[in-house]
Formats: structure tokens, C-alpha cells, sequence
């Protein structure tokens, strides 16, 4: 009895390393969505309130919905707050895909250096290239949740038949 009550503990707690793996996978997503939010925020600002680069990051960064993006946090009374996000960028880790990466460096170096329509136009370009990113990583992070999860399963079940 205690052989069993120790082996579904093994198979529980692998399950559940394998299902804390999987959700890592679930968070870049929702990132990538986030990101998406973003672009789709910032053009909302551009034809409705027509603000300028600067208010545009504040507004980003004292908004609740972008809290996961902390390359944002940046100080209002900097002189040069574009070559800092863009630095903040840089080093940003919270993302592997070095594509949607190119594609937020390229958005925070182009947004304020045009008119009104162009920047509005480059947003929205922004936005659907994102959409596009999701679109080719959301099955590969899907699989790799689901594949997570099983390889914990499947590891607990080896485990609890070796000891038994």
C-alpha cells in the first residue's frame, strides 16, 4: 500500500513539473499577444488623440494591461527616452523570437519620426506582422505545452514502475 501511495505521488508531481513546463510555453504566447494589444493600443492613441512619442510611452507604461512589457518603464523627465527603450529592448529576454524582437525595435525607432498617417500607417503594419508571428508560433507552442505535459506524465509513470 505505501509502494502505491508513493507511486501516485511520483506520477503527480512529475505531471505537475510537466504541466508548469507546459504553461511556460502558454505565457510567451500570451505575450506575443500582449505585444499585438500593444501595437493595436498605440494606434488607437495615434488616431484619436494624437499624441507625440512621449505620451504615447507614458500612456503605454501607466496602463495595467502592459505590466508584462517592462522595457516601458521608463522615466518621464529622461531627455532621451527613444534610445533608452530602445536599449531596454535590447536586453529584453522575455522573448526568443528574434523576429517579433526586430519587429517591436523597428516600431519604437520609426513611431514619432513622421507624420500622424505614417505612424498610424507603421502601426498597423506593426500590428498584422505580429498577427502573423502568432499565427506561425501558436501550433509550435501548443505542441510543445502538450508535449511537456505528457513527458511529465509518462516520466512519473516510468519512475513509479521502476521503484515498484
Amino acid at each position: 500500500m505505501l509502494k502505491l501511495t508513493g507511486g501516485a505521488l511520483i506520477i503527480i508531481s512529475c505531471s505537475m513539473i510537466g504541466k508548469y513546463i507546459g504553461l511556460g510555453y502558454l505565457k510567451k504566447l500570451r505575450l506575443h499577444e500582449k505585444l499585438l494589444q500593444m501595437y493595436n493600443e498605440t494606434t488607437v492613441l495615434l488616431e484619436y488623440s494624437y499624441m507625440t512619442f512621449d505620451e504615447i510611452i507614458t500612456s503605454l507604461n501607466n496602463s495595467s494591461a502592459f505590466e508584462q512589457l517592462d522595457f516601458l518603464c521608463i522615466c518621464d523627465h529622461d531627455i532621451n527616452i527613444r534610445c533608452n527603450l530602445l536599449d531596454k529592448i535590447e536586453c529584453w529576454d522575455k522573448i526568443d523570437n528574434v523576429e517579433s524582437k526586430d519587429n517591436l525595435r523597428d516600431f519604437f525607432s520609426k513611431l514619432g519620426t513622421t507624420d500622424n498617417s505614417g505612424q498610424i500607417t507603421y502601426s498597423r503594419l506593426a500590428a498584422e506582422r505580429e498577427k502573423e508571428i502568432i499565427d506561425r508560433c501558436k501550433g509550435e507552442m501548443m505542441r510543445r505545452s502538450k508535449l511537456a505535459s505528457s513527458i511529465g506524465f509518462s516520466t512519473g509513470i516510468l519512475l513509479t514502475i521502476m521503484l515498484i
